[in-house]
């Protein structure tokens, strides 16, 4: 644990997406107060979201033969 939280973003999107970026920006915090997790130890949670902005770095997007293949079969390509 010893990313901090625009470095955790730079690397989800690296693992999730293969994308490279740069965060630029923080956009806002949000969390609704209604939303609490209560597990059945007694430890009670509640969850908020952390959205920033970022830009590309490297390579532009571009859609891949197989995502296009799936879009005119309408197939997930599974």
């Amino acid at each position: 644990m010893t990313d901090s939280l625009p470095g955790c973003a730079v690397r989800e999107a690296k693992e999730e997406t293969g994308l490279d970026i740069e965060i630029t920006g923080l956009v806002g915090t949000y969390t609704d107060p209604r939303h609490v997790i209560a597990y059945s130890d007694g430890e009670v949670r509640r969850q908020f979201n952390v959205c920033f902005l970022a830009c590309l770095i490297g390579d532009d997007l571009a859609i891949s033969d197989q995502f296009s293949a799936a879009l005119k079969t309408g197939s997930s390509g599974d």
